[in-house]
């Protein structure tokens, strides 16, 4: 021990701490405590880290005085190891007066704390349960979100329509499959265009003004129909439905297209419009076409001042052509006629069957006497005429032909009126002639030396 003592240049005092005067033991304690005081300085320094970044804590007198306690604490084994060489008994009793105060004011302080300290725990707890609650209900919203945006996808992807998104700009953002095999293009080059260059040049400005409408707030969405171009360059008939999504605040955002393909449709509305109009046997215009086509030449001629002929044909003895060489051959005629006629007629007139073995000539920009000598040729040439399916002893076949030209104020009724009558006067005054419509010739036929 003496050694022990000379090494540290001091003298042990006998006060009590003997140690049993044991190297090991002297420094295990000097050790010890010095260890134990900067422990102790470290809490202090933590909490007042910890006040200055919490300035608003209601607190904080509780954390200063718990500091000031700790410090002296920290400070008392200091002493300790003092007092092991130097006589400090009475700065040591300060010392744990100053500790035996502040311990008191500390608990003093935090007794009042404690019902609200365990609030503050509980509603921690309970904030930390709403929390993984709230998690767990937003983990499963995220995964329905998930599941429901794929089966959007997979609702778009498969949709047996055209189904599209475009931006502002015009070009596509996303298209479906329905619609790449609608125009011929692969997702990836589709998305590469826009809709201006897949459209038809003659359905863009109506497309342009309905998007105009669409983005100023004229309209919430829009239909038309309107051509594409397919891939391999040939037109695509399609009905576009377009409205124009738009963020909470009104602002736009993107087009979301709908795309059917009509060309089949329009087909078919274009082949029953035709065999509404057209007779089943001849393929001439039937009466329904006639009318129609005379209604417009009529406005035609009243407008421009041009003389509109008319000529109504019917063919002679037809029933007996059914009863001695059979309905076959009669309708063989009545198809020939066609071949008969059309040669002599110029482009722009209309030669129609009415019904049976009536015909009818609509003559645009044709005056009487015109119409008159084109009867007369249409007469002959019908006489002459060979027809299939009738032998060498067959009856000739003729037709009794009545004309008109309309005149003023005429109406389209009228005039096939006068030119009917004019047929039948044809037939009651022996067949296989051309009678002209009677009437003052300033009624029934116009005046164009104008």
């Amino acid at each position: 021990m003496n050694g022990f003592a000379s090494a540290a240049g001091l003298a042990l005092l006998p006060h009590g701490y003997c140690l049993a005067w044991d190297p090991a033991l002297v420094v295990t304690h000097v050790v010890a405590s010095a260890l134990i005081a900067l422990a102790y300085y470290s809490v202090p320094l933590a909490l007042l880290v910890f006040i200055r970044r919490n300035p608003g804590l209601h607190a904080n007198a509780m954390f200063g005085m718990f500091s000031l306690f700790i410090f002296a604490c920290g400070t008392g084994h200091l002493l300790d190891i003092v007092s092991l060489w130097l006589p400090v008994y009475r700065l040591e009793l300060s010392v744990k007066a100053i500790t035996a105060a502040a311990s008191i004011a500390t608990a003093a302080l935090l007794w009042p704390l404690l019902p609200k300290a365990t609030a503050l725990l509980r509603f921690h707890r309970e904030t930390g349960d709403t929390l993984r609650r709230l998690n767990a209900e937003l983990s499963e919203s995220h995964a329905a979100l998930a599941d429901s945006n794929e089966r959007f996808r997979l609702t778009l992807q498969n949709a047996p329509i055209g189904l599209a998104t475009l931006g502002l700009d015009g070009s596509f953002l996303s298209a479906n499959q329905a619609l790449c095999e609608m125009l011929g293009y692969a997702e990836g080059q589709l998305l590469a265009r826009s809709f201006r260059e897949i459209t038809h040049p003659d359905d863009l400005a109506q497309d342009e003004q309905c998007i105009g409408q669409l983005l100023y707030g004229e309209r919430s969405s829009y239909r038309i129909e309107k051509r594409y171009f397919h891939r391999l360059g040939h037109i695509v008939h399609i009905q576009l439905d377009v409205s124009l999504l738009r963020s909470v605040d009104g602002r736009p955002l993107q087009f979301i297209a709908q795309i059917q393909d009509i060309t089949h449709r329009l087909r078919q509305a274009r082949m029953l419009e035709q065999h509404a109009s057209t007779d089943e046997l001849t393929g001439l215009p039937n009466r329904r076409a006639f009318v129609a086509a005379a209604g417009r030449a009529l406005l035609r001629a009243v407008h421009g001042g041009t003389p509109l002929g008319l000529v109504m044909l019917d063919l002679d003895h037809f029933k007996s052509v059914n009863d001695r060489h059979g309905h076959a051959a009669g309708d063989g005629v009545l198809r020939a006629m066609k071949d008969i006629v059309a040669p002599l007629l110029r482009p722009g007139d209309v030669f129609a069957r009415l019904g049976g073995e009536e015909f009818a000539v609509l003559l645009p920009d044709c005056g009487m006497a015109s119409c008159a000598a084109l009867a007369e040729r249409l007469r002959a040439a019908i006489a002459g005429a060979s027809w299939p399916g009738l032998g060498p002893d067959a009856p000739a076949i003729t037709a009794s032909l009545g004309i008109c030209v309309a005149g003023r104020g005429d109406l389209l009724e009228q005039v096939l009126e006068r030119a009917d009558r004019a047929m039948y006067e044809a037939k009651r005054g022996g067949r296989d002639r051309v009678v002209v419509a009677c009437g003052a010739p300033s009624e029934s036929m116009p005046d164009y030396s104008a």
